[in-house]
């Protein structure tokens, strides 16, 4: 029975990350372009005339863009890769993040799955996933991006970074752009290993490959800060949230690494300084300066999920090294009770991914086929999705996503205005002397008395009108030569941008 147990205790939390994996490489077929994914897709292909098309498209993109390999690097998921690679490589690295953050936590032990299942729960339901948006372009910024950064780390602070084989070289080029894949992981990372540098022997006792690979992690780092137009999107949100809602929304584990270290250096000394001098103020630093990032954006969701990620490796690197467990039964039961939780999500996640996209896929089809942009289809808005989901999945993209909108209509349908009406609307009257509701949605041919502006970035402005206490914003349209007005409830998801 014990060693059965045994077994089991190793093998859960690989077979829950598997699970995982599984998952989004399934997603990944379930994830029509939109919103970015469209844009990166079309400037890539309107520039894809000639043979250097890519390292052009590379300098171009670091030139009026920004300088993270995430997005210089994306045509090889959009368009060299086939779409079924493209989904199971995504589900790939989506593994690999949970298996990183295990192996870098030190959690992947024989005595009891509690930890390494709580570890596996807490990024599951804790991190903000729903700023990822299920596009591939957020997976590679952020997933993939982390990843990236932890293998660097991991392969930095390995036996193999001292290794005379020549393979081990080859990871040279690798830990730059792991390093250069997001300024939010890559500045800080090398910022925290100069800190390491500063206040440890690491250099000094280090071999010639692991001393390259440490300055090439640096330089990656540093060349995150090289465009021209890096600093372009800096205070460009125009609702910045407030900086108490940034920190507990999005860098919660932040403030619970801060409190911890506080604790450690008060009644815990030996064990503070002995994690000071070891890689731990890698992880530290990189939360903390993640952190800053994030702050001076005005903007939480996504810009904090460095800092989260890397503050949670901290944290379980504190209560590893404390000696820290919990009895075999209770953590058996919650091991139990959180796999149960995890597997439920997963199973929902992808059941509803696909839902939502036939949804869009549809939409995207008559949307091509209307001559006036006009679509009458009863989708599925992210307020209507069940709780459990978390707000992680997304389909048609909603009236007040006005970015995503604004791709659809460029791409899809040559400009036109895309303007999706429930099926009860249809056919439209011939005269609208009192509007007309569904739901959610009110179809009017006045425009409302009292607007006001409500824009989170000023290329995308909206319009917005109360009602009943209630927002709703505003598309105007032209149909058979009236003008009539389409009020939405508004819907302020947290991961909108």
């Amino acid at each position: 029975m014990n060693d059965r147990r045994k077994k089991i205790t190793g093998v859960l939390p690989l077979l829950l990350i598997l699970l995982i994996g599984i998952a989004y490489a399934l997603m990944g077929f379930w994830i029509p372009p939109v919103g970015d994914d469209l844009g990166f897709i079309d400037s890539f292909q309107s520039q894809n005339d000639c043979w250097y098309a890519f390292p052009r498209y590379m300098y171009r993109a670091w030139l009026w863009n920004n300088a993270r390999m995430a997005d210089m690097l994306n045509p090889i998921g959009y368009i060299f890769m086939p779409q079924w690679l493209k989904a199971v490589s995504n589900g790939v690295v989506v593994m690999l993040m949970f298996y990183m953050t295990l192996r870098l936590a030190s959690q992947l032990n024989q005595k009891s799955p509690f930890i390494p299942v709580l570890l596996i729960s807490i990024l599951t339901f804790a991190m903000r996933w729903d700023g990822i948006w299920m596009e591939y372009n957020t997976f590679y910024n952020y997933v993939w991006s982390s990843t990236f950064a932890m293998l660097a780390l991991c392969f930095l602070f390995s036996r193999y970074s001292s290794s005379d084989k020549w393979y081990c070289w080859l990871m040279l080029p690798f830990c730059f752009i792991a390093s250069a894949m997001h300024e939010a992981i890559g500045l800080p990372m090398a910022a925290s290993l100069v800190i390491m540098l500063i206040i440890t022997p690491f250099y000094r006792n280090a071999a010639a490959l692991r001393r390259l690979v440490l300055i090439a992690m640096i330089s990656g780092g540093l060349f995150t800060l090289t465009s021209p137009g890096n600093f372009k999107r800096i205070g460009s949100m125009l609702q910045p949230e407030p900086s108490i809602q940034i920190i507990f929304g999005s860098a919660a584990f932040v403030v619970i690494l801060l409190l911890l270290s506080a604790y450690l250096f008060v009644y815990r000394k030996s064990l503070f300084y002995t994690l000071l001098r070891s890689p731990w103020i890698v992880y530290v630093g990189i939360a903390l300066f993640s952190s800053a990032f994030m702050l001076m954006s005005g903007f939480g969701g996504r810009t904090g999920w460095f800092a989260q990620l890397f503050a949670v490796i901290a944290v379980f690197q504190v209560i590893t090294k404390s000696g820290f467990t919990v009895g075999k039964n209770f953590g058996w039961i919650c091991s139990v009770i959180l796999s149960c939780m995890i597997i439920f999500h997963m199973v929902m996640l992808a059941v509803w991914q696909r839902k939502l996209s036939e949804e869009t896929r549809e939409v995207i089809a008559e949307y091509r086929n209307s001559t006036d942009g006009i679509v009458f289809f009863d989708y599925t808005k992210d307020s209507q999705l069940p709780w459990y989901l978390l707000r992680k999945n997304h389909g048609v993209p909603d009236d007040d996503d006005s970015y995503y909108r604004y791709r659809m209509r460029r791409h899809y349908g040559e400009g036109r205005q895309l303007v999706i009406l429930p099926t009860s609307f249809n056919p439209i009257p011939d005269t609208l002397t009192t509007p007309v509701s569904d739901g959610d949605f009110i179809l009017t041919s006045r425009m409302p008395e009292n607007v006001s502006g409500d824009t989170i970035v000023a290329i995308f402005p909206r319009i917005i009108t109360l009602i009943e206490d209630k927002e709703y914003i505003i598309n105007e349209f032209s149909y058979q030569g009236r003008q009539l007005y389409l009020l939405s409830l508004m819907d302020r998801d947290r991961g909108e941008k």
